[in-house]
């Protein structure tokens, strides 16, 4: 899961915190052997890269109900199954159409990032809330793109829920548009959609199976991207600015 952070370490030139991060990663993989014993811990490596791998087949389809990732998202949809519920909205009849949209919509989401990062490889961001934002949504579609991703995982998307909660609030009584009125409704959407109010205890299972079924949280947390390019840095300042 860490991957797409360094990824934006060698995206922006970050070569030495880039280095210093893959060391620490890579000891403490490796440092449990010490108290487990070789085979052991090769055992769990192997078996945590089958879980975090998008092709694994077990993994490229997931309507059982719990998973919010892409791959569960579009396989509830798309495949010609009814997961743990008996609502169908199946539309595809292979499995390997499944696995090729699912491939797209993440290389999608990989390719988006250049947008928010809006610079040359290799350039380092001197803006600190730039900065802030394009790190937020790369660990915001960690939980999106990685497969077998339960609610808890999307507590990831926290630091873009905080850059916009600080967005709002520093323009909120500044900038009244319709279309800025109507982004902010989006948000509060996700958020009420977030609330661990949504759960069982609260709403009874029917209701709160069916919104698993449906993914409501994979929905909300798309919405949630489009908020986030209206509300950027550069709109930010110039809402500040303008005020």
């Amino acid at each position: 899961m860490p991957l797409l952070i360094l990824s934006y370490l060698f995206y922006r030139g970050y070569f030495k915190m880039l280095g210093f991060t893959l060391l620490i990663f890579l000891a403490l993989l490796i440092l449990p052997r010490v108290f487990i014993g070789f085979d052991y811990n090769f055992f769990l490596l192997k078996n945590w890269f089958l879980l975090i791998n998008p092709n694994n087949f077990e993994l490229v389809v997931e309507v059982p109900l719990g998973f919010h990732d892409l791959a569960g998202l579009l396989s509830v949809y798309l495949m010609p199954a009814d997961g743990e519920l008996p609502y169908k909205q199946n539309f595809v009849k292979t499995f390997s159409t499944v696995n090729a949209i699912v491939d797209i919509v993440r290389i999608e989401f990989l390719v988006l990032s250049l947008y928010f990062f809006q610079s040359r490889p290799f350039v380092k961001e001197p803006n600190r809330l730039k900065s802030f934002w394009e790190i937020s949504y790369c660990c915001f579609i960690i939980p999106l793109i990685m497969p077998h991703q339960n609610k808890y995982g999307f507590l990831l998307c926290c630091p873009l829920v905080c850059y916009l909660l600080y967005f709002y609030l520093a323009t909120f009584k500044k900038a009244l548009s319709q279309t800025y009125t109507f982004i902010f409704i989006i948000f509060v959407i996700d958020m009420i959609v977030y609330l661990p109010l949504n759960g069982s205890d609260i709403l009874g299972w029917k209701f709160y199976s069916i919104g698993q079924h449906l993914r409501l949280v994979s929905f909300a947390t798309l919405l949630l991207i489009l908020v986030a390019i209206y509300c950027s840095p550069k709109k930010f300042y110039k809402l500040i600015k303008v005020s």
